[in-house]
């Protein structure tokens, strides 16, 4: 690389590995946005959220979904008000738990843990809302995915109706239900599990309910309500859920296999059962059941 030292002597090189500059008077490393060189039509530098160890880190470990656009930072975590307008990011990325602030810091270089530790944000699940509100932000976090394809569906807000309401919780994903023959989605407010991320959202609503639901009719009614469980496994937003979810999905889909089919888990259904099931549960090893239910 031109003006590195090969020497034996070699110094210390002036830039790091994410293009990071060392001031010579203060000793500290300067981040900027990557250098861009016209002539040649190219980024001379690497993504440069450089004060994380891996540009993954910086994409908040998904740079699948996130995105680097201007050499800068990816979308950054989801902020609503109390009025369920959506104000912007933390550093994490659009993912996680959603945060109801409503003061007028800038949290967009904030951390989620800082804004609500320190500065006033509360977590979604913690925030006191109205089934309107609640409605509002649900809806903007399902509206991300607007115009994406769901396996061989292209998901569109248009396709379906979404309300929040008290009484509709079930077995399938606790706080959410579909209601057979129309298109309504209920999410259920007097059911609270603390598991309210982003990335659960879509795979609970768009994935289990909109998808296999309301446009497969996959479900218990048909003998296949296995099939929507299977649909979030297998789903990319999957590796974005948490990991109480996981398991509560394994779970349902080891009973739902149990009451539809030979209850023989295989593939990647098998490992991610083997890897987030309930250890109190029985303990399915090469595709033969030990226990069953």
């Amino acid at each position: 690389m031109p003006g590195r030292d090969n020497d034996g002597n070699q110094s210390e090189y002036r830039y790091k590995y994410q293009g990071q500059e060392k001031d010579a008077e203060t000793g500290m490393e300067a981040f900027e946005l990557r250098l861009w060189d016209a002539r040649i039509g190219r980024w001379l530098t690497t993504d440069p959220a450089g004060q994380y160890s891996s540009p993954y880190l910086g994409m908040g470990n998904n740079p699948v979904i996130l995105r680097d656009s201007d050499g800068g930072y990816a979308e950054k975590n989801p902020v609503y008000g109390s009025d369920g307008v959506y104000r912007g990011n933390t550093v994490e990325g659009f993912t996680g738990q959603p945060i109801i602030y409503d003061c007028d810091l800038d949290f967009s270089e904030m951390t989620a843990g800082g804004l609500v530790d320190f500065n006033g944000g509360t977590f979604y699940d913690n925030a006191s809302l109205s089934n309107s509100i609640m409605d509002k932000i649900e809806r903007h976090i399902f509206s991300r995915l607007e115009g994406q394809n769901i396996f061989d569906e292209t998901f569109t807000m248009s396709s379906f109706e979404f309300r929040v309401r008290t009484g509709t919780a079930n077995e399938g994903n606790g706080a959410y239900s579909w209601s057979r023959g129309t298109k309504y989605i209920n999410r259920d407010k007097g059911y609270s599990n603390g598991m309210t991320t982003v990335e659960n959202l879509w795979s609970a609503v768009i994935d289990h309910e909109w998808y296999s639901h309301l446009m497969k009719k996959q479900g218990s009614l048909f003998g296949s309500h296995r099939l929507a469980y299977q649909n979030q496994v297998k789903s990319p937003r999957w590796a974005g859920t948490t990991g109480e979810f996981k398991r509560y999905i394994v779970n349902a889909l080891h009973k739902f296999h149990g009451m539809e089919s030979d209850g023989l888990l295989r593939g990647i259904y098998l490992k991610e059962y083997l890897k987030w099931h309930d250890y109190s549960a029985p303990i399915m090893l090469d595709e033969v059941i030990i226990g069953g239910n």
